[in-house]
């Protein structure tokens, strides 16, 4: 059956081949207008898909270049806390260089081991300052992932408000940051590798004029810590001497050792009284508490009122050892090679030899290669200011700690070699992205821009197919029944 075309059929085709020529008309002036070739996905479905991938991995760029500024800025201010630190312990090796060759030679010895404790004690303020050096935005460079906390905390002082103990209240662990597709880089490092890193223990340095020395028995101690040796009770041989304690020997007697270590010379003949072989004091038999010193500072408190006898007779006096002011009961001294004292702080162990001990006092005692930045620093004032070590014990002293001191420096210089290094490749790593990311957005740009010579001629061609699509039309439309009749 042959299909009827009725001119109403004709029209609304024509009708539809000028609604499509307008629209590609329409499209190639607003390619030409905007500059874009695609103003929706539906003008290029492909490319549209295409674009939208590269812009979403333009922002992603954007965003990991911003994240390696940020971490470039963290680490290079971290470099530059760490020279400033690096340059400060060049300092303090020097102060103990001088001080080491000063203290045999000068005449005027603790005033100047003062001068050169009060330098220390600035290099440890500010060491303390540096490691809690924040960003301007308050972020700690060395608390590792805890950047709202102060890294390090002096923990105890001494009476004049020095500080002796150092912990750290950062995070053990590292801050990281997104610098690429499934690549991170640590930002925000923990304080504890290059301010707090222990190395291999090599010997125990003790400081201190009470005679104690490191025991030969096992220990579990590290880094800095004190020794403190108090006097609980002297005992004289009464019967025969007619010498009693003092009513201030319990609380101020410095003198310690076992039976026969300390001795008493009485003269009646002449009149005086002496400890240790020291200066004779002429005997006040009034006195319930004489005062007696010994040729190195050692004190005892004695009663003379009772019967006295010429002679020398033996002293015993005893006490305690405790560590870092523990909480843990003391130690009775038993003047034997091998005392073990726990540290109720850490629980570790130190072994002390406790025969030489003579005098009461407080030992700074040195795990020599795992005292940290800060307990070097405070070990070398402690050893410089400690009367008791004086002449050869002391320069012997402060030289000793001179290893550790270029060890921590060491430490330091290899970390500012590790941010430096991460420093380096984040730079080029940025650089290399930038490449990447003009590349796409070269790219992104020929995929959705107009390329107006080929936009022109398909203007040209639409209008030209619309002007002859109007000139159907309108032809169509001219039609007549004499038309059909022919």
């Amino acid at each position: 059956m042959a299909v009827r075309v009725t001119p109403q059929t004709q029209i609304n085709q024509a009708i539809r081949n000028l609604q499509q020529r307008n629209s590609e008309l329409l499209r190639f002036q607003n390619q030409v207008s905007s500059g874009l070739r695609l103003s929706r996905p539906s003008d290029d479905p492909a490319d549209a898909s295409a674009i939208i991938r590269n812009r979403a991995d333009d922002i992603r760029f954007d965003t990991n270049l911003a994240n390696i500024q940020d971490a470039s800025f963290i680490i290079e201010s971290q470099v530059d806390a760490l020279i400033e630190v690096r340059q400060l312990f060049t300092a303090a090796k020097n102060v103990a260089f001088d001080a080491s060759s000063t203290v045999n030679t000068s005449a005027n010895e603790q005033a100047v081991n003062e001068s050169f404790a009060v330098q220390v004690d600035q290099m440890l303020a500010e060491l303390l300052t540096v490691s809690n050096r924040r960003l301007s935005d308050g972020r700690s460079l060395f608390g590792g992932t805890a950047t709202d906390t102060l890294p390090f905390r002096v923990a105890s002082a001494d009476a004049n408000s020095r500080p002796t103990q150092i912990v750290y209240d950062g995070s053990n662990d590292n801050a990281q940051s997104i610098v690429a597709l499934n690549q991170t880089v640590e930002t925000f490092t923990s304080g504890r590798i290059p301010f707090q890193n222990p190395g291999e223990r090599r010997g125990i340095l003790f400081l201190g004029g009470t005679g104690a020395s490191s025991g030969s028995g096992p220990d579990s101690a590290s880094g800095l810590h004190t020794l403190n040796i108090v006097h609980t009770m002297t005992t004289h041989d009464t019967a025969n001497s007619g010498v009693d304690v003092g009513t201030s020997s319990m609380a101020f007697d410095t003198i310690l050792g076992p039976n026969g270590a300390n001795i008493l010379t009485l003269d009646t003949v002449a009149g005086t009284i002496s400890l240790n072989g020291g200066l004779a004091f002429a005997i006040d038999t009034t006195s319930t508490d004489f005062r007696l010193e010994g040729p190195f500072g050692e004190v005892a408190f004695v009663d003379l009122t009772g019967a006295l006898m010429s002679g020398t007779f033996d002293i015993t006096s005893v006490g305690t050892l405790s560590v870092d002011n523990s909480t843990m009961p003391p130690v009775a001294i038993n003047f034997t090679a091998n005392q073990s004292v726990r540290s109720g702080q850490t629980n570790a162990v130190t072994t002390v030899n406790s025969t030489g001990i003579r005098r009461t006092g407080s030992e700074t005692v040195v795990y020599q290669g795992t005292v940290d930045a800060f307990e070097i620093l405070i070990a070398l004032r402690e050893t410089l200011r400690n009367p008791d070590v004086r002449g050869v014990e002391k320069s012997d002293a402060v030289a000793s700690l001179i290893v550790d001191i270029e060890r921590v420096s060491t430490d330091v210089l290899e970390t500012v070699g590790v941010r430096g290094a991460s420093s380096e490749n984040l730079t080029t790593l940025a650089r290399r992205i930038e490449d990447v990311q003009l590349e796409l957005r070269s790219f992104t740009n020929e995929l959705e821009s107009t390329d107006f010579g080929e936009a022109i001629l398909g203007l040209q061609s639409q209008e030209n197919l619309f002007q002859i699509g109007l000139a159907v039309t309108a032809r169509v439309n001219s039609l007549s029944l004499a038309d059909f009749l022919r």
